[in-house]
């Protein structure tokens, strides 16, 4: 961040990061790692309806003097994750995600193994034929 006042381009307070909610491709949010925590510094982490602002936000966690996580709750996955610093600078190091891993194919995949077995029953059986 080019506003920091230490000139190491954290996340300092009166300034914030926010994530927008869901992700695309959707993903369920699980946590925030915040890194760059030093002795006497602090991040918060926020979740809001509004964007572009912190006015409204609900604070879902704090990471104090080492770096650290935060978990998002399950019923804050529309919206926005907020970061910032309550003291000192902190950095945003990464989030956690889970995806969905469900292939919605109608059966397709099924039925292209159950056609893949087929053909291979019928070439073992063309081969013994052959041999005898």
């Amino acid at each position: 961040m080019n506003n920091d006042p230490s000139g190491q381009h954290e996340i300092s307070p009166g300034t914030f990061v926010q994530l927008t909610l869901p992700t695309t491709p959707a993903t369920t949010f699980l946590s925030v790692l915040l890194t760059g925590i030093q002795t006497g510094e602090q991040a918060q982490v926020y979740f809001n309806t509004t964007p572009g602002t912190l006015t409204g936000a609900t604070l879902i966690g704090t990471v104090t003097g080492a770096d650290g996580s935060v978990d998002v709750p399950t019923g804050d996955q529309t919206g926005f994750i907020d970061i910032t610093a309550g003291e000192g600078n902190v950095l945003l190091g990464g989030a956690t995600v889970s995806t969905d891993t469900t292939v919605p194919d109608g059966g397709g995949t099924f039925g292209l193994l159950l056609f893949a077995l087929a053909t291979l029953l019928g070439a073992s059986r063309l081969r013994s034929f052959r041999v005898a």
